[in-house]
């Protein structure tokens, strides 16, 4: 699960957009997301963690420059159900800034390739 948010800077005045890849424990799993053309609780395995080596590619969509993505590669071995990223991936005043091409009628894409080797 691909998680994100507004991470405020303690001390500033400075706001970051957060993002974080999160290994579940999918015995508990619960889908939270539900397309008309897509549902992916189906094809999850319910059984227990198992700990996983992840490398994976977080990627904040740019409309506008599509060669502009902003991007940070994430490598970590998953343990136990926790959740790994970056407090700081990008300023969120440069994320909805319209001339920068990241955020669309209030919408921003942000896209994770990720590589599990149990």
């Amino acid at each position: 699960k691909i998680s994100a948010l507004k991470n405020d800077i303690e001390n500033s005045d400075a706001k970051d957009l957060a993002i974080y890849l999160n290994a579940d424990d999918c015995s508990e799993f619960k889908p939270s997301y539900e397309a008309s053309n897509w549902n992916y609780s189906h094809r999850i395995n319910k059984t227990k963690f198992v700990p996983s080596n992840v490398t994976a590619q977080l990627q904040l969509l740019n409309w506008k420059q599509h060669r502009s993505h902003r991007a940070k590669k994430l490598t970590r071995l998953f343990e136990t159900p926790s959740g790994y990223g970056y407090p700081n991936f990008i300023d969120l005043e440069t994320v909805l800034d319209p001339n920068n091409g990241y955020c669309k009628n209030d919408t921003i894409v942000i896209e994770a390739n990720i590589v599990v080797e149990q």
